[in-house]
């Protein structure tokens, strides 16, 4: 390989290990706002299958070839984005913890609704994903006060990219 070729490839290299495109662009557009909404099965489900192809896709893997999501995860060094959508609804419900009792967000939270709910299964609530994340993720209402013990214990790390490692 010619000197000036081997730059060019140490560099475009350099550049797809330093900023993956499907992590920096796609995945903030794909997971926007579900710091608001109650992820249920269904729309995890389509996310994950939007991540599996495109990852397939960025690789240049068909499912011929018979490569499991795991190693094709783990090639990018991504975590699985239904971990990532996690993060913002849990930032979220701790900035709402810390807020003062009289603030709008705090009320709806805490509001309790007179009435009954009906008898048949009940639609995922906000606040029930909130809660399972919390139980996940071992965090209390009460850690909230501490703001950078709540992010870190929010955060997903994404894996090592694995060709780096060779």
């Amino acid at each position: 390989m010619s000197g000036e070729r081997q730059r060019a490839y140490c560099v475009t290299r350099k550049c797809l290990s330093d900023s993956n495109p499907k992590s920096t662009v796609v995945r903030p557009v794909a997971i926007y706002g579900t710091e608001c909404w109650a992820a249920t099965k269904a729309a995890k489900l389509v996310l994950h299958t939007m991540e599996k192809w495109m990852l397939r896709w960025s690789m240049g893997v068909t499912l011929k070839e018979k490569v499991p999501n795991e190693v094709v995860r783990s090639t990018f060094g991504v975590a699985p984005i239904t971990g990532k959508m996690k993060e913002p609804r849990l930032l979220w419900s701790g900035h709402v913890c810390r807020r003062g009792g009289e603030s709008v967000a705090k009320t709806a939270l805490n509001l309790d609704v007179k009435g009954t709910r009906p008898r048949e299964s009940l639609k995922t609530c906000w606040l029930d994903c909130v809660k399972s994340d919390m139980a996940e993720v071992p965090l209390t209402t009460r850690n909230a006060d501490n703001r950078n013990k709540w992010r870190k214990r929010c955060s997903t790390a994404d894996p090592a990219i694995t060709w780096d490692k060779h």
